[in-house]
This record gives C-alpha cells, sequence and structure tokens, in this order.
C-alpha cells in the first residue's frame, strides 16, 4: 500500500517537472520582433568565436528568414562549420552557402567589392573586421 503511494507521488512530480521542461522547450523567439541586422551580427558572433581569422572576407546577408553566406574560407572545414552556425541560428529558415575556399580574384561583372570579396551590386555589404567588436560592422549599399 505505501509503494503505491509513494509511486504515486513520484509519477505526480515527474509529471510536473516534465511539464515544466516542455513549456522552456516550447518558448521560442518571436522573429518579428528582430531585425535582420540583429539575425546577421548573431550569426557573426557565433563565426568570430571560432573563425575570427575568416570573418574580414565573409559577408552574411539575410532577407525574409534566407541567410546568404558570400566570400571565401581557408578551408572546407570552416566553409562548413559557418554554414551550420547560420543554420542553428534563430528566425533562420534557409541557408544559401556560397563561400569559396581559397582566395578568389577581381570581381565579374554585376558584382561589387565588400571588404575582400565580390558580392551582387544590389546586395549590401555586412563584412565584419575580425578586430571589430561586431557592433561596427561594415554597412554599405
Amino acid at each position: 500500500m505505501k509503494f503505491k503511494s509513494n509511486f504515486r507521488i513520484i509519477l505526480i512530480i515527474f509529471a510536473f517537472v516534465l511539464a515544466g521542461n516542455l513549456g522552456v522547450y516550447a518558448q521560442k523567439t518571436d522573429c518579428s520582433q528582430k531585425t535582420a541586422n540583429e539575425i546577421v551580427i548573431a550569426i557573426y558572433e557565433k563565426v568570430k568565436i571560432k573563425h575570427a581569422d575568416q570573418i574580414s572576407h565573409v559577408n552574411i546577408r539575410i532577407d525574409e528568414g534566407t541567410v546568404t553566406i558570400e566570400g571565401w574560407v581557408n578551408s572546407k572545414k570552416a566553409r562548413k562549420e559557418i554554414e551550420k552556425f547560420a543554420k542553428k541560428s534563430d528566425c533562420v529558415k534557409k541557408v544559401i552557402n556560397n563561400l569559396t575556399v581559397g582566395k578568389s580574384g577581381g570581381c565579374g561583372p554585376g558584382t561589387k567589392e565588400c571588404g575582400g570579396i565580390c558580392i551582387p551590386e544590389k546586395e549590401s555589404c555586412n563584412v565584419c573586421l575580425a578586430d571589430s567588436s561586431l557592433k561596427g560592422c561594415l554597412t554599405e549599399n
């Protein structure tokens, strides 16, 4: 009899703990309250932790939840990791990874220079310098 009573108490406690944890996981970021710049800076913050040496030639931009990453990196590993950082960021629905491995030369027709990379002429330049606080990212049109 005592065993059943203790078992019920344990089940009730477990149910409350589980319900409380599910509530925490159910909370999502309100993307309508985040600006594109805030999302881009959050991605750069993640990239800077592991790939600060790559930041000066990586441009990240977002349009309606789609992140486009352009520029070049030194390794395939860095390319994959930067894409992963973007994919795991709040408010990102899709990632287009246009990073190349190894430095490329010159900007072709329909592109413009952005830091040390080329991006489409109509896109904004969001390259962050490795020694910047990321709040002072280049934002040019």
